[in-house]
């Protein structure tokens, strides 16, 4: 998510850099610990119009991306981002463990073997996590209201997904 500097009062200073947020709460958690923000190996904050934001890079995730817009601070008609991704057995069990959903046919092999799949199957809100991560890397602030989902097979762990 990008925060417009010009619209929040919602800051903090680091080491000689200011942070905007877009609420109190997202402040506080990097006050407790703003170098596990600003300074970890990966960092969580990207920088646009000197402004920096809460952004992994695809890349530190295990994808590719591809943004085609015309101009960096709005979307307009015609514009395109593209997230492709492989989902893999670490990224399955860590979304089991982010949120408690250990349903066997997701973790265990032996027991997806005997159901209609074969095999372990992803998460289906894991499949479309890539999605949201699409939307957020669009110009300006972006907010996920709704999303319909229609499932026409199952996505295998070493498989690739697509946003776009």
């Amino acid at each position: 998510m990008e925060v417009d500097p010009l619209t929040t009062s919602v800051m903090a200073e680091y080491d000689g850099q200011l942070y905007y947020f877009c609420s109190e709460g997202c402040r506080e958690q990097f006050e407790k610990n703003p170098q596990r923000f600003a300074e970890s190996a990966i960092s969580a904050f990207g920088r646009r119009d000197g402004v920096q934001s809460p952004r992994l890079s695809s890349e530190s995730a295990g994808g590719t991306f591809e943004l085609h817009i015309r101009h960096d601070d709005h979307v307009n008609v015609g514009d395109e981002v593209t997230l492709t991704k492989t989902i893999s057995e670490d990224d399955v069990n860590r979304f089991a463990v982010a949120t408690s959903d250990t349903n066997a046919l997701h973790l265990n092999e032996e027991f997806a073997s005997r159901t209609r799949f074969g095999r372990r199957i992803v998460h289906g809100t894991l499949v479309s996590g890539p999605i949201s991560a699409a939307l957020a890397s669009l110009p300006g602030i972006t907010i996920y209201i709704s999303q319909s989902l229609e499932f026409h097979g199952p996505v295998f762990i070493g498989e690739t997904v697509t946003a776009r």
